[in-house]
C-alpha cells in the first residue's frame, strides 16, 4: 500500500515538472543573479622622493607686500623680468620679479584689470566700467609711471576683454553685446562690432592674434578675423 502511494505521488511530481518544463519555452528567462564584483586593492604607492623642506617639489621664493588692499589683478611682463598689479587701494605698483622689489607705484589708480602693452613699454588699467588709462614707463634715475592716454570702453557695462598675443590690439565686451577693439598704446579705435544681441561674456584672441572668439549669453561661438 505504501509502494503505491509512493508511485503516486512521484508520478505527480514528475507530471508538474513536465507542465513546468513545457510552460517555461513561452516566458522571459530571468537571469541568475551575480556575484558583486570586487576589484584588486592597489598598494599604496610612496613618491619616488621624499617630500620635504630640503627638497619640495614646489616651494616659495618671496612674498611681495605694498599694497594696503586686496590685489585686485596681476600681469606678467612678456619679458618675465616683471609684475604689475593693481589694488583696491588705488595703486599700481610694478615689481622686479628677480628680488621681489617694488620698481615703481602710482596712486589713485582705480582699476580692476591690469595688462602690458607691446613690449612691456607701457601698462593698462581698467576699471570695471571700461575706462581704460594707458601708463608709460619712464625710465631715469628711477622708474616712473605717467599717464599716456585715457578711453572709455563702453556706454553700456564692460563684461569681458581680451588683449591680442603681441599686446597691441584690445578688446571689450559690452553687456549690449558690442565689441569694440583698440590699438594700444595710442588708444585709437580700430572698430565696434554689433556682435551679439545680448551681453558679450568671453572674448579670446587667437595664438597668432589674427581671430577673435566671442561668446554671449543666448548664442553660439562667433569667430571674427581681425
Amino acid at each position: 500500500m505504501r509502494m503505491h502511494k509512493a508511485g503516486i505521488l512521484c508520478a505527480i511530481v514528475i507530471f508538474g515538472l513536465l507542465l513546468s518544463g513545457c510552460s517555461s519555452d513561452n516566458e522571459p528567462k530571468i537571469p541568475k543573479p551575480q556575484g558583486t564584483v570586487t576589484f584588486p586593492a592597489i598598494a599604496w604607492q610612496r613618491p619616488a622622493e621624499p617630500i620635504s623642506q630640503s627638497r619640495p617639489l614646489v616651494r616659495l621664493t618671496g612674498v611681495m607686500r605694498w599694497h594696503q588692499s586686496t590685489v585686485n589683478d596681476i600681469a606678467f611682463s612678456a619679458n618675465n623680468t616683471r609684475l604689475a598689479s593693481i589694488g583696491a587701494d588705488s595703486t599700481l605698483v610694478v615689481w622686479n620679479l628677480a628680488n621681489g622689489e617694488s620698481l615703481a607705484s602710482q596712486s589713485n589708480v582705480d582699476g580692476r584689470r591690469v595688462f602690458w602693452g607691446p613690449e612691456d613699454q607701457t601698462i593698462l588699467t581698467v576699471t570695471n566700467e571700461g575706462f581704460i588709462r594707458v601708463w608709460a614707463l619712464k625710465v631715469g634715475p628711477s622708474l616712473t609711471l605717467e599717464e599716456q592716454a585715457h578711453f572709455a570702453g563702453h556706454d553700456s557695462p564692460v563684461q569681458t576683454m581680451a588683449q591680442s598675443p603681441d599686446h597691441s590690439l584690445f578688446a571689450v565686451g559690452a553687456e549690449n553685446g558690442e565689441i569694440k577693439l583698440w590699438q594700444i598704446p595710442e588708444g585709437n579705435t580700430m572698430t565696434v562690432i554689433p556682435a551679439h544681441n545680448n551681453s558679450v561674456v568671453f572674448l579670446a584672441f587667437s595664438p597668432d592674434g589674427q581671430r577673435l572668439v566671442s561668446i554671449s549669453l543666448n548664442q553660439g561661438i562667433m569667430v571674427w578675423s581681425v
